[in-house]
């Protein structure tokens, strides 16, 4: 008979919310990408979570300076380096 040991990984949990700058608190979707960036899809935007912090991507329309609010409902990968976002709009 062969046993296995088998370490357990020391985990650590986060909450990541519009107090550490995630652009809405409510999450439709997330995807981990192959070089380990999370994004997330809220009610209010894409976001990339790197470990250490969270950048958010907004649309602007040509001619404009403001962006606007976009819900993003999907995030899948399509090939090497693409991602597809479903949105609202």
């Amino acid at each position: 008979m062969i046993a296995f040991a088998t370490a357990q990984p020391n985990l650590q949990f986060k909450r990541i919310n519009t107090q550490n700058d995630l652009s809405n608190n409510w999450v439709r979707c997330f995807y981990q990408d192959d070089i380990g960036y999370v994004w997330i899809g809220t009610a209010d935007g894409l976001n990339r979570y790197s470990g250490h912090g969270v950048e958010v991507f907004r649309v602007i329309p040509d001619g404009s300076d403001n962006p606007i609010s976009i819900t993003v409902n999907d995030i899948s990968r399509k090939g090497a380096n693409e991602l597809w976002i479903s949105t609202d709009i």
